[in-house]
């Protein structure tokens, strides 16, 4: 067994050497891709990285295993100095058990004795495996009806849903309901249809002004579905003895979730800068605690709260923080970390006349890797808005922290139909180099694997069947990542690399 370095110093304590079993611990999520095994623990929010050394101890603590039972079997395996295997096979074993990825038989805790996670192969193109024993990246933790496979195109905007009598009398009760919170009585009162977001049916009752601005900006995920929850907006009422000023504030239900969820932080609902009472508005979702949102940024608040709520509701399938298109052969997904320019990026494909499929969350079906549309209001940052100058005039007027934009006002306005499905093409990790230099790789299945883990919303959930879906992905089509200087160029080598 050849010499692998480890993270683990000399003065670092020695691992137990008693006849104790040591074992994988319960519960992780792995898979082995050629030599490299990657895993997954779900309770950390971490993945890491196995060359084929450190695997084959790996792979022997599947069941109760001695430290000197190991070290024995290894000795007589490979023709090397019986004190290096001792030592390599140690080294090993102490840095699995600092990642608390190995446990002995004796700290076991009740809930935590699960199946552990199936060793699955796949086979890929031959890559050079890494030296290291473990390298460990931060991961991800953000339900659509399928259609047929084959990738669709339209530039229509989505049917709209007409409101019969019975629409027009709930209209009224909400406007009493909203009256009957604030105080105040309400006049012109309105109410969106229903829209979905990944599952996520909502409307949303208020000032008509309000309503008629995100009828405009969510047009493209409206939907004939009954909603199955229900927004309400009404003048904000400072409880008796509040300050008239009113700071910033948590919105209660709004919250992210665990671990990867974080990554929707960037979309979630932001706290209205403080502020008269009299300009700040009440966001009420379902009967939840109201959110206090600033008159002017509402609209924002709404589209960051409905669009959270699409990624942490939903559990069938694997949602990748990412933007899209569509290309005849399928979708191209772009993902990052926040600020990597995602939405930008797609807003300029979609002036360039591209097919746009979301900008937030790619919805991946764990079986079939199909993607379902999630044509949602494009937000574009203020650091991108000279990129955009045409667009000022069709930003949503009641958000001020960036541009909420309709992809049917970018460009030709070509968007795939709300919740159809397209088969999965290629993924592309993007990053802004500033003032760098423009670079391209194609990444190796088990570093495409790395990555995905870093950028997903909901694998905790998914667990063992979220990680075999990533290595699938990573052994079966094209992952990218790219460095670039500016728009220009990322379109440039997008287009040329999959659309000419």
């Amino acid at each position: 067994m050849s010499s692998v370095p480890t993270n683990r110093n000399a003065g670092d304590p020695p691992v137990r050497r008693s006849a104790t079993a040591l074992r994988q611990r319960p519960g992780l999520a792995q898979v082995v891709i050629d030599s490299t095994t990657i895993i997954y623990d779900a309770r950390a929010q971490r993945s890491h990285q196995l060359n084929a050394s450190a695997g084959l101890v790996w792979s022997m603590l599947s069941e109760g295993r001695s430290l000197e039972s190991i070290q024995a079997e290894l000795a007589g395996r490979f023709p090397a100095d019986i004190q290096d295997v001792q030592s390599d096979t140690e080294s090993v074993v102490g840095d699995l058990m600092d990642a608390d990825l190995v446990v002995t038989d004796g700290e076991l805790r009740d809930g935590t004795d699960l199946p552990a996670g199936s060793l699955l192969s796949h086979e890929s193109q031959p890559h050079e495996t890494g030296s290291h024993v473990s390298q460990q990246h931060e991961a991800g933790s953000p339900a659509s009806q399928p259609h047929d496979s084959g990738p669709h195109k339209t530039n229509s905007h989505v049917r709209e849903v007409q409101r019969s009598v019975a629409d027009t009398s709930r209209e009224a009760d909400l406007a009493a309901t909203i009256e009957g919170r604030s105080g105040a009585v309400v006049d012109d009162v309105s109410r969106t249809p229903c829209f979905d977001a990944l599952g996520f049916t909502f409307d949303v009752t208020g000032p008509a002004e309000v309503i008629a601005q995100l009828d405009t900006s969510l047009r493209t995920i409206e939907s004939p579905l009954p909603a199955m929850h229900h927004y309400t907006i009404d003048d904000y009422q400072p409880a008796q003895g509040q300050l008239d000023t009113v700071g910033s504030s948590d919105s209660g239900e709004g919250g992210t979730g665990e671990g990867g969820r974080d990554a929707v932080a960037d979309q979630a609902e932001a706290p209205p800068p403080a502020e008269p009472a009299a300009e700040l508005v009440q966001v009420r979702l379902d009967d939840l605690d109201p959110m206090p949102a600033s008159r002017s940024d509402v609209a924002s608040t709404v589209l960051r709260h409905a669009n959270q709520r699409a990624c942490t509701d939903n559990s069938v399938a694997l949602l990748m923080h990412a933007s899209a298109i569509s290309t005849p052969d399928g979708v191209v997904a772009f993902s990052g970390s926040m600020n990597a320019g995602k939405s930008t990026l797609v807003a300029g494909l979609l002036r360039r006349g591209h097919t746009y499929v979301t900008d937030e969350a790619v919805a991946i079906d764990l079986d079939d890797l199909s993607v379902a549309a999630y044509p949602k209001p494009i937000g574009i940052d203020t650091g991108s808005y000279d990129l955009f100058p045409e667009l000022a005039g069709s930003a949503n007027p009641h958000s001020t922290d960036r541009w909420w934009v309709s992809p049917l006002d970018i460009g030709a306005g070509a968007a795939v139909t709300n919740t159809s499905t397209h088969p999965l093409r290629a993924i592309v990790f993007v990053s802004f180099a500033g003032d760098g230099s423009d670079h391209s790789e194609k990444l190796d299945p088990p570093d495409a694997v790395l990555e995905m883990t870093s950028n997903l919303f909901n694998l905790a959930e998914h667990g063992q069947a979220g990680l075999d879906a990533m290595a699938r992905i990573a052994t079966t089509l094209p992952v990218y990542r790219l460095t670039h200087t500016g728009l220009d160029p990322a379109i440039e080598w997008i287009e040329t690399t999959f659309t000419r």
